[in-house]
């Protein structure tokens, strides 16, 4: 993989030809013997990112079930995932672990 770009409001999975010039041209520039190498493959990756990085709990109601299910959110990372993933896993664990205490007292009966 040679580089990426960061296109806002850009949804197309269509590989641009002039980020593609752009890319591969400042690569030539930084590593001037890959200029003769053959490209195999050019593909698309999306990577959805938001501001801030969505890590909450939420409850939703389904319908045709009677209760509210907890919901973990944790998305939004975009082109930062790979570096934030262990910060973000550690905090919606944390939140699952709320969630699964609340549940699990509220389910305890008393022995009296």
């Amino acid at each position: 993989m040679l580089g990426g770009t960061k296109d806002v409001g850009n949804w197309s999975l269509i590989p641009d030809p002039k980020a593609k010039e752009a890319i591969w041209n400042g690569c030539v520039e930084l590593i001037p013997s890959i200029k003769g190498a053959q490209i195999i493959e050019e593909n698309v990756g999306l990577r959805p990112g938001r501001d801030p990085v969505r890590i909450e709990k939420e409850e939703m109601r389904l319908q045709g079930l009677g209760r509210k299910l907890p919901i973990i959110h944790n998305y939004g990372h975009g082109g930062s995932g790979i570096t934030v993933c262990w910060g973000c896993a550690h905090d919606a664990v944390k939140l699952l672990r709320e969630v699964i205490e609340a549940r699990h007292f509220a389910l305890q009966k008393s022995r009296l």
